[in-house]
């Protein structure tokens, strides 16, 4: 068993999703359902293993990492689809796992800079001062550290919560 060999499991996160609904629905729009309840199967068979060794450990910190819907209009691959099921995931499991000491929270992080030239860079602002003025569009990198404030959480009743590391409102 591997989370033994680790010597246990104190924060597990799920990565961010490979969906993008907009192509996906564009291209194959009959294998949308089949894609999308693959995606959510997985996610929820591995969260229910990871809540499994938490249980027994009665501490720990769940995390999903979400995109932001809104970036869809500025053209970044995104699943509003994905993002709702794992927002409503999240909270039903904070709700459950309150009482085992396990946080459980989405951090959702908004847009973010895909090597953009400067051109496309003042461009993107424009595009996206829905979002604020002048937008500050920083690298992924940067956007990073946010993790910090749920991995390590100054009050420890942080749950059940979504979290955003963007600029704006989010949409979750």
């Amino acid at each position: 068993d591997s989370v033994k060999q680790l010597g246990g499991l104190d924060v597990f996160i799920n990565g961010l999703s490979r969906l993008d609904d907009a192509e996906l629905i564009e291209k194959a729009p009959e294998r949308f359902d089949k894609e999308v309840s693959g995606v959510f199967q997985k996610m929820f068979q591995i969260n229910r293993e990871v809540v499994r060794c938490m249980m027994r450990e009665k501490a720990g910190n769940i995390i999903f990492l979400l995109i932001d819907d809104i970036l869809a209009y500025a053209g970044y691959p995104v699943s509003p689809t994905y993002n709702h099921a794992a927002a409503a995931l999240m909270k039903s499991m904070a709700k459950e796992l309150a009482p085992f000491n396990i946080n459980v929270n989405t951090l959702t992080f908004g847009i973010y800079d895909k090597g953009f030239s400067p051109a496309e860079k003042r461009k993107m602002r424009k595009e996206l001062e829905f979002c604020a003025l002048k937008p500050q569009i920083p690298k992924w990198e940067d956007l990073l550290p946010a993790l910090d404030a749920l991995i390590y959480p100054s009050y420890k009743y942080m749950t059940g919560q979504n979290y955003s590391a963007c600029i704006g409102t989010s949409s979750i």
